[in-house]
């Protein structure tokens, strides 16, 4: 359904799923349907729920619903006579539908305003944590719980359960190898094991689809391959001389080449350790010297040696998957013992908050009463960026709201076009799947889908240039429901909501081409090609701003013209590395620049150097920390100080000194106080003031002090609990609003954003220069990663890594992968208003798997050169 206005859309469906494109107005959208729910239903303010995703969105929600209600009441005072000199859309459109009704609205509305401090309007987890206290008898809950954003209670089973596993597993030479099994997987102190697990803890509803035996039977192979190696060893001791010769006689292709290693063999099988290597026993397996034999040539004579080596390296191949299934194990272990602490205790995460009402609304016997009870108290329900729900708070709102009658509504908003936050949790399959549920209504007669396609924020023709980009093949989304994903993202292109714009970008009096496609050919050393492509960019916004500056280049705004300034520039990219160095080359080329970050603090070089502070202060005698803290840039040494005072004995003890009064101060003033002493003395924060970003570093600095005063405030942790628990936030940083990274300054300066974080936001002119920089997931470091795929309906998880996930399925979690990166090329590229420029370059590793790639081409075969170039010059 094309959407022109608010009051086209239905509200008696029990179901309703509404798609915003880009730029649609999807929150105005939600303040009018909030007030029409209001009026027409003739709802009272705590019969709506609105719900949304993060506490920030929440507020604004708040703010826009009652300043549109006020909006409305003005309008209905001023008795306004003339609809089109109505400025506000929905307002006109408010006027001319409820005409006859307008004295009425105007009193259901004043009372609105009164009572709007009982509006609910929450997050997720604000609305479950209502529901359990609100819901004692029927959920369980007990009273006076206390709500952490970490995981505490996960924290304690780990420990427990990895003390466990130590201890028992030391007893025994197998067990000994489940330690260096873990151990070779980057699993070696209770904080790993706690990382690894999380994403079973975060997505409880996925599948392992690794297949993974009982621990024991790891063991018996562990076992067995001990016995193996030593009779092998012993063979090959023995008869050395006669299996050379064997090898030796037949009519094997290079054996020059490789014959070297047959004199490695027996190192090799003196090798103790199961996970190694060991090329060179794999020279005398059977199966590797077949395939060696000259055509027509005399192969090596039978021997038991050569084959059961082959059946020694299969016993070896299962242990692939040993790590995965202690994973598993533990798991399962820290689960149950983490269960038993949260029946026993007073502590919950936001997560249980979910867990416990999905839980409670399961129950056979008191799950439907709840869910009436709910209904009941807030029959229409309005979720805000449902495609970033996950299959848990969905469940919950499809057993609230499953009646079919015309009493109550699920409204689901939403675009899953713009769905780019899967590593937070979020799953666009499970939109896919309420897509296809509501078009399943539809076929019995519900008119249950609407798409805003009106879009207010960019220029006709970069609208246009947009659904060019996104239209040139069919299915650029990738996720088809013909491939068994329920539904597809289909993609409906928008039109102008401005026909008679009144603002515009104007070059020499013409508004300029509205998308710039840039092609920086093939090469395979990305890093020059990046860099070269970040300095065309500054050229490029050098030009511009002199164009400006020259009074060329201007925005006209309601008939004045404004000249472009830097604050209307903003370069969007994939990875907070590439913002650093491209805020480098524009300093290079004296152009300012600002970082926006969603990443929490946490995650940055200025943590790091506060973690060495707090280690170095609770051991102001240790070598190391002492040096780390040295070395951390906290001190403010240049090269040359650096050197001297890591040479000399005196300066250290003064550290010592130093750092022993700290930690008193920390005990019995707090960690701020101590941090501040710190800074203050020898001019350290001057000295880090004068250094490159400094802006930025004494940002981070202070941000994270004022959280870590805060915690040790809220939660009464003396300073070793404290270090401890900064640890924890490293290594699994919390996506909460107050732990984002902080703006440097509101000055006007370019704006540099990774894509991410951009999502929600606008601007002039948007500069995309890594879009076609893609990543294979089974390459370097990410192959042994866990990996989550879809098929048949299900999410899974597999643990194991690249060597253990059958071919087609490494190609469907490929195709996925590929997918999110389309997506977050549609999220960038709406983000302008007038003007947008896109870089591509191709490299061979890297282009096949981007968002920006896939659109020009097929992403499941790699193409040359000539087919970009040409796919190019047809956009």
């Amino acid at each position: 359904m094309k959407n022109q206005s608010i009051f086209s859309i239905p509200l008696n469906q029990s179901r309703l799923m509404i798609e915003a494109n880009a730029g649609t107005g999807k929150t105005y959208t939600i303040e009018g349907l909030f007030i029409r729910l209001l009026l027409e239903k003739e709802l009272t303010m705590q019969q709506i729920l609105v719900v949304t995703f993060t506490r920030k969105a929440t507020a604004e929600l708040q703010n826009r619903i009652l300043d549109k209600m006020r909006q409305a009441v003005r309008m209905i005072k001023s008795g306004q006579a003339d609809p089109e000199e109505i400025g506000d859309a929905f307002l006109k459109d408010l006027f001319l539908h409820r005409r006859k009704y307008l004295n009425e609205d105007l009193t259901r509305l004043q009372e609105a305003i009164h009572d709007f401090d009982e509006a609910k309007i929450f997050t997720i987890h604000g609305y479950c944590q209502r529901v359990l206290n609100e819901e004692v008898l029927l959920t369980g809950m007990p009273f006076d719980v206390r709500i952490h954003q970490d995981d505490p209670l996960t924290q304690q089973a780990t420990e427990d359960y990895w003390r466990r596993f130590i201890q028992e597993s030391s007893q025994s030479e197998e067990g000994k190898v489940l330690i260096e099994s873990l151990h070779q997987d980057g699993v070696r102190e209770p904080a790993d094991l706690e990382q690894r697990i999380r994403m079973l803890i975060n997505k409880p509803y996925a599948h392992i689809a690794d297949d993974l035996k009982p621990i024991e039977e790891y063991l018996k192979a562990i076992r067995e391959l001990s016995t193996e190696r030593i009779q092998l060893l012993s063979e090959w001791q023995t008869r050395k001389n006669e299996l050379l010769e064997k090898i030796a006689e037949a009519d094997l292709n290079n054996l020059g080449s490789w014959k070297k290693k047959l004199d490695l063999v027996e190192a090799d099988l003196e090798n103790e350790s199961p996970f190694e290597e060991l090329t060179a026993l794999k020279v005398v397996r059977r199966s590797y010297l077949d395939t060696k034999i000259k055509k027509n040539g005399n192969a090596v004579v039978q021997d038991d040696f050569f084959e059961r080596c082959d059946g020694f390296f299969k016993l070896r191949e299962m242990l692939e998957l040993l790590p995965a299934a202690l994973i598993v194990h533990a798991y399962v272990d820290i689960q149950s013992k983490r269960e038993n602490l949260l029946t026993i205790g007073d502590q919950i995460t936001f997560q249980d908050l979910l867990m416990r009402v999905q839980k409670a609304l399961q129950h056979p016997e008191s799950g439907p009463k709840l869910a009436e009870r709910l209904r009941t108290k807030t029959p229409y329900a309005l979720v805000d960026e449902f495609q970033d729900t996950d299959p848990v708070q969905f469940d919950i709102f499809q057993r609230i709201y499953d009646s079919d009658g015309t009493g109550s509504s699920l409204m689901m908003i939403g675009d899953p076009k713009q769905s780019i936050y899967g590593f937070r949790g979020a799953d666009i399959f499970t939109y896919l799947q309420a897509k296809e549920e509501n078009q399943r209504r539809g076929e019995q007669g519900e008119q249950n889908f609407v798409v805003l396609k009106n879009n207010f924020r960019s220029r006709p023709s970069l609208i246009k240039a947009v659904n060019a980009l996104f239209q040139f093949k069919e299915n650029p989304f990738l996720l088809h429901e013909n491939e068994g994903f329920g539904a597809s993202i289909d993609y409906f292109p928008s039109v102008s909501g401005n026909p008679g714009i009144e603002e515009e970008l104007l070059l020499d009096g013409a508004p300029p081409t509205a998308m710039h496609v840039k092609y920086a050919g093939p090469g395979r050393n990305k890093s020059k090609v990046k860099f070269a492509i970040y300095r065309d960019l500054a050229k490029e916004i050098q030009r511009l701003l002199t164009n400006s500056k020259n009074g060329s280049l201007l925005i006209r705004k309601n008939g004045k013209d404004v000249p472009v300034q830097a604050g209307d520039i903003a370069i969007l990219v994939l990875s907070n590395y590439d913002a650093s160095v491209i805020k480098k080359v524009l300093k290079e080329a004296g152009i300012g620049a600002v970082t926006y970050s969603r990443d929490t603090v946490f995650e940055t070089a200025e943590a790091d150097a506060m973690y060495a502070f707090m280690n170095a202060v609770l051991n102001p005698g240790h070598l190391m920390h002492g040096n780390r803290l040295i070395l951390s840039g906290l001190m403010g040494y240049d090269l040359n100080e650096l050197e001297g005072v890591m040479k000399n004995d005196e300066q250290r003890i003064k550290l010592a000194q130093e750092l022993e009064d700290l930690e008193k101060k920390w005990r019995t003033r707090g960690f701020l106080a101590a941090f501040r002493q710190f800074l203050v003395s020898g001019r350290r924060m001057e000295k880090i003031a004068e250094t490159y970003d400094a802006e930025r570093v004494l940002t981070n600095l202070f941000h994270l002090a004022d959280i870590c005063s805060k915690v040790e405030r809220d939660q009464s942790m003396l300073p070793y609990a404290l270090n401890e628990w900064f640890a924890r936030q490293q290594s699994d940083p919390d996506q909460d609003d107050e732990r984002t990274l902080l703006l440097e300054s509101d000055q006007n300066l370019v704006k540099i954003s990774t894509v991410h974080v951009s999502k929600g936001l606008e601007f002039p002119i948007v500069f995309c220069p890594t879009l076609w920089d893609g990543k294979d997931l089974f390459s370097g470091k990410s192959a042994k990663n866990p990996k989550e795929v879809h098929t048949d309906g299900k999410g899974k998880i597999y643990l194991g890594g690249k060597a253990t996930i059958p071919e087609n399925i490494q190609t469907q979690i490929r195709k996925e992968a590929v997918a999110e990166q389309v997506r977050l090329a549609y999220v960038a590229v709406t983000r302008a208003k007038y003007l947008c420029y896109l870089y591509f370059h191709e490299n061979n590793r890297s282009t096949h798997y981007s968002g920006l790639a896939s659109l020009l081409t097929d992403p499941e075969g790699r193409l040359n050169r000539v087919d970009y170039a040409s796919a190019l010059k047809q956009l």
